[in-house]
């Protein structure tokens, strides 16, 4: 969690009554931790009142979410016999999207009047202000790039983590601190997990080296709205100018809060998954890879592979499974599933080798496997299957 910065600004406010003039003179003074942050930092808000005789009305924050339960304090002191209260309310808050957000006008109730404060406005620049690329003081960000921010459900999406750094600094190693959330809500396929070769990116019209740090392939787990949210620690050297003409190269590490946007997941519309069905999404097609003879002994073992290839992520419950007819009995069954990208796409091979052997004579038939999955082409629901074959058992 980012340190909450100690400076505090203050806001005072001689508040506008909204009905009849009372005796005691209402204020109403805010402060904020900052009013600059980023998406994981949290906001420390105070609002505080001459009197202990109002009430105030709960506010929302629509822009955030609570972070911590609020406190509340209150002082009075007398000097010179007049006597001085105080009342405080205490938020800690969490921004819910990046951008320029506001914390609304609160409401205090005193006799039966009300009295509000003005509204705040707090910039949300990124993920943290340390992780934020448009700080020119900062050399060392990451990027996340999401391949889809609206997809389908049960559709993969991949995420690609750049890390980007100035001329003077060497990236040596990196730690990937996933938060439990996103360990949680996703069925994640990591594609790579070591750094490429760097190479020069522009980014807000600066040049920068560049390095993936990882990619990764997402399904979600359920139907809801979210947002990728990380922590890596980089390790690196950093060049330091110690005496003239000459520098050295200082160890260091920074934790690097790494957040997209918010990512919306559709549902499919229109029909019915078959029961327990996890749906691929892509585009696909379905063979089965016959035994090379069709005339086989009784008893001896022979081969016969499922395979489905095409666009898309199949995890291995997704392989379809060859229909058995009588007779015929499983000696063993392999799963092989490989999966590469190309661009913004996902190609998959996958496959179920089968040994079997039939323990009856005569001739059997095997049906057509079938495969269901949601077209990324027509976005709609399609089957498909496989040819029907049959063997001579002697």
């Amino acid at each position: 969690m980012k340190k909450i910065v100690k400076i505090f600004f203050l806001i005072l406010v001689f508040n506008s009554q909204l009905g009849s003039s009372q005796e005691q003179d209402i204020i109403i003074s805010e402060k904020v931790s900052s009013t600059e942050l980023g998406f994981f930092d949290v906001l420390t808000v105070e609002f505080e009142i001459n009197t202990n005789d109002a009430e105030l009305i709960e506010p929302t924050f629509k822009d955030f979410d609570f972070y911590a339960q609020k406190s509340i304090a209150s002082a009075l002191t007398i000097k010179n016999g007049i006597k001085t209260e105080k009342v405080t309310h205490k938020y800690y808050l969490k921004p819910k999207k990046i951008g320029l957000l506001t914390i609304e006008k609160i409401t205090f109730d005193y006799k039966g009047t009300k009295y509000q404060s003005n509204p705040i406005s707090i910039s949300v620049k990124g993920e943290t202000i340390e992780n934020d690329p448009l700080n020119t003081v900062n050399k060392l960000f990451i990027i996340p790039e999401i391949s889809n921010y609206k997809p389908y459900r049960y559709q993969p999406i991949i995420i690609t983590y750049k890390l980007y750094y100035d001329k003077d600094i060497s990236p040596s190693s990196f730690q990937l601190d996933f938060e439990k959330e996103y360990m949680d809500d996703f069925f994640i396929y990591s594609i790579s997990e070591n750094a490429n070769r760097p190479f020069l990116a522009n980014y807000n019209g600066k040049e920068y080296n560049c390095v993936v740090i990882r990619t990764d392939a997402l399904r979600f787990k359920e139907l809801y709205d979210t947002y990728i949210h990380n922590k890596i620690i980089v390790h690196y050297n950093k060049e330091v100018s110690e005496l003239e003409n000459e520098s050295i190269l200082k160890a260091a590490r920074k934790i690097i809060p790494v957040v997209s946007e918010r990512i919306k997941v559709q549902n499919f519309e229109n029909f019915i998954l078959p029961h327990n069905y996890v749906y691929p999404y892509g585009n696909y097609k379905i063979d089965v890879i016959q035994p090379e003879k069709t005339s086989i002994r009784k008893n001896k073992i022979f081969e016969v592979q499922v395979q489905v290839y095409g666009e898309g992520f199949l995890e291995d419950e997704m392989i379809p499974k060859l229909r058995l007819p009588n007779g015929i009995e499983v000696v063993s069954d392999e799963i092989q599933n490989e999966n590469t990208i190309e661009k913004t796409k996902i190609k998959t091979i996958a496959s179920r080798t089968y040994k079997l052997k039939a323990n009856m004579v005569g001739e059997i038939e095997f049906k057509p496997v079938d495969f269901y999955f949601y077209d990324e082409n027509t976005q709609q629901h399609k089957s498909i299957k496989s040819n029907e074959f049959s063997i001579i058992v002697k």
